[in-house]
């Protein structure tokens, strides 16, 4: 822990925070360790503090508490610093139903609501998801904000140029998982996407995958300058976000699965879990990274997949179906990665950070 305490600052105040072991004189905040006997985050092992002590943070054995609300601290803005409704139901969604393991195939539910995990629309699906390896250039720290467990094989490849991968998550459940698939590769941290407890210029690379969206609206544009501020200059980063219901191949494909008098989607029937625990999304639209992101920070607009999971189950319903329409669709999105950015569900933001 002390040879990474040089990577972390207060989300409250952006000090530099530095490592300070457990000790008789330094008892911990009861709190926290309430916090880690409830969650088997391991016995706490320290604190990483500012350097005159005002505001210090736990770290346990496995995972690094990096939230303000987490600090101890003479400012009176932690008592003000709760995580807030929304992105706390975001967490409580994940802890108690996305992060857990299904029946199936050793997937978790996250993965079992949202995506089309048939072998027949694997071969897509994957070439998909190297999109984002092919971004990322290597280095010493990849940062991967809203990790979550890192369930899917190619997302545990993107980490494999880099010596460690910083996980940032405010879900407890999805780092547990996260620690104990990567080991000792992975550094842990409940944390904020809006306020990332990292110094400026830290990372040499980063992903979030479809994180933004389930940021409150107002505080979308606030989560990509906190990834933007973290990149060391020369790196390179993936956001992958959604347009949701405004793609419009998304609304070409209902359209046409109306005409048909056919559902454009397959969605499962929501378990009583996920029921009493809605999701928030709220995808913006085109005009909004043309208008309010584009301009402000060093993006380049590309296709991630073009297809969500009701339309890969409309379209693909079959092999042949399924060789007709997804080989074609990927060697356009290929062509044209830009204009199957804007009209595909799924862009792809690559972020780059000019040297010095």
């Amino acid at each position: 822990m002390i040879g990474v305490a040089d990577l972390f600052s207060c989300p409250l105040t952006r000090r530099d925070l530095h490592f300070r072991e457990c000790s008789a004189e330094t008892v911990p905040v009861e709190p926290w360790r309430v916090l880690g006997e409830r969650h088997g985050l391991g016995p706490l092992v320290g604190t990483l503090e500012t350097a005159d002590r005002a505001t210090a943070y736990p770290v346990w054995k496995d995972i690094i508490g990096l939230l303000p609300e987490f600090a101890r601290s003479a400012d009176a803005a932690a008592s003000r610093s709760e995580l807030g409704d929304t992105k706390r139901s975001v967490a409580r969604f994940y802890d108690e139903f996305g992060w857990v393991e299904g029946a199936a195939g050793g997937y978790f539910n996250d993965a079992l609501t949202f995506e089309d995990l048939r072998p027949l629309t694997a071969f897509y699906r994957a070439r998909c998801h190297r999109r984002v390896n092919r971004v990322l250039a290597g280095g010493k720290y990849l940062l991967d904000v809203a990790s979550g467990p890192v369930q899917i094989p190619e997302y545990v490849s993107f980490s494999q140029a880099y010596e460690k991968r910083i996980c940032v998550d405010i879900s407890v459940i999805g780092l547990l998982h996260a620690k104990r698939r990567l080991g000792e590769h992975a550094i842990c941290v409940i944390g904020d996407i809006t306020a990332l407890p990292l110094r400026t210029d830290t990372v040499d690379g980063l992903v979030s995958l479809h994180t933004v969206y389930h940021v409150p609206a107002q505080e979308q544009s606030t989560a990509i300058a906190e990834l933007h501020r973290v990149l060391r200059p020369g790196g390179r980063g993936a956001i992958v976000y959604s347009w949701g219901g405004q793609a419009l191949v998304y609304r070409m494909i209902s359209r046409i699965a109306r005409w048909l008098r056919a559902p454009a989607t397959a969605a499962a029937p929501a378990t009583t879990a996920q029921a009493s625990m809605p999701l928030y999304f709220h995808p913006q639209g085109y005009a909004w990274f043309q208008s309010e992101i584009e301009p402000r920070f060093p993006l380049h607009l590309r296709v991630w997949r073009s297809l969500d999971k009701g339309s890969l189950e409309y379209l693909a319903r079959g092999r042949i179906s399924a060789a007709l329409v997804l080989w074609p669709l990927y060697a356009l999105e290929q062509m044209f990665p830009r204009l199957f950015g804007r009209i595909g569900v799924c862009p792809m933001f690559v972020m780059s950070k000019a040297s010095a």
